[in-house]
């Protein structure tokens, strides 16, 4: 086998091994969000007095939590998942610009969830009894870093979903998703303006905005690095007896490169066949 057969060989396997359903990147992501969210539950419960309604995910690894090692495994088990989730979308749309710069995106949303996790709030920012409360003007440098570095995150994870959109809609096997990215993208820019708000009638639902927002911002990435391909259909009419294309006759054809040598194959055939009939 030439040099050229077998880098087009491992081409037409990449491609394949990226369209299949939920690959070994998108497997690992899902399960890195699902333990951050599992850790969160579990945390959750074990804590009394915490409120899951009004208090953020945050406050389960904070100084004065009862059980932060839960939760900071599972910030560190999310950084891992969209760290491979970010992987899995470049595995998928690596040919286009959009692809790789919503690849990286949400990588660098990989680290930043580690830091998040390990530079800890005080306390729940949310209890008026917290030196995190408010203005946070008693706070330490790490609650600060916390707030900064998840502020930033969910910034980059929503650009990353507008971006991915574009992706989508370059791939055909992809392109029905466009729409749904984009709407987990406008969900997040929402709620990043309302945190920022932040109005007092949030108060009570604050910590049910943050997990359904969470939910959104790192599950989607994950559904579009996992989902199958959809099948490309046939443009083509069925053919007469006695006349057909490639790709009605074969279905469809995955590789362009593949119907436009099989169709000069065929258009080849066809002249000889006609020179032949004519010496006759």
């Amino acid at each position: 086998m030439s040099t050229r057969s077998r880098a087009g060989t491992a081409r037409l396997s990449e491609r394949r091994a990226a369209s299949q359903s939920w690959p070994l990147p998108a497997r690992i992501g899902a399960l890195g969000v699902a333990a951050f969210l599992a850790s969160s539950l579990v945390a959750g419960a074990l804590s009394h007095g915490y409120h899951p309604l009004p208090e953020s995910i945050s406050a389960l690894a904070a100084v004065d939590a009862q059980h932060p090692v839960i939760m900071i495994t599972g910030f560190v088990l999310a950084a891992i998942g969209l760290t491979a989730t970010g992987v899995g979308i470049a595995n998928r749309h690596w040919r286009s610009v959009s692809g790789l710069v919503a690849a990286l995106l949400i990588m660098l949303a990989g680290p930043a969830m580690a830091v998040a996790g390990f530079a800890r709030q005080d306390c729940s920012d949310r209890l008026p009894s917290c030196l995190d409360f408010g203005k946070a003007d008693q706070a330490t440098t790490h609650y600060w870093v916390h707030q900064y570095v998840s502020l930033g995150l969910f910034v980059v994870m929503t650009i990353a979903m507008f971006v991915l959109a574009r992706a989508l809609w370059r791939s055909a096997g992809w392109r029905h998703l466009t729409g749904y990215s984009l709407l987990a993208g406008v969900f997040c820019l929402a709620t990043i303006a309302l945190l920022l708000v932040d109005p007092p009638a949030l108060d009570p639902y604050f910590g049910l905005l943050n997990r359904v927002f969470i939910a959104v911002m790192f599950g989607w990435p994950v559904l579009a690095a996992g989902l199958p391909a959809r099948a490309r259909r046939s443009l083509n009419p069925i053919p007469k007896q006695g006349q057909g294309s490639v790709a009605s006759l074969t279905g469809t054809v995955r590789d362009p490169r593949l119907s436009v040598w099989a169709q000069m194959a065929f258009d080849g055939a066809g002249q000889f066949r006609t020179r032949c009939s004519a010496t006759r």
